[in-house]
């Protein structure tokens, strides 16, 4: 399988966001939270293409989550 090397410029806020992110998941790197993040995204705008939404429910109360608008 071949590599690649990317390089991000993060602020301060954003750099603290994804290591909290790695801590909460357990992943071993932020290279692992990065590349499950775009697989939950490309799952996410391909459900959304296909019609489906994206729900949650608690106690009974349902809300629709929207990340972004096709």
């Amino acid at each position: 399988m071949d590599k690649y090397r990317i390089q991000f410029d993060l602020t301060p806020e954003a750099l603290e966001s994804l290591d909290n992110i790695k801590n909460e998941a357990k992943a071993n790197t932020r290279a692992e939270v990065i590349r499950n993040s775009l697989r939950y995204y490309r799952w996410y705008i391909s459900k959304v293409n296909q019609g489906y939404k994206l729900l949650l429910r608690k106690n009974g109360e349902t809300t629709e989550i929207e990340i972004i608008d096709f």
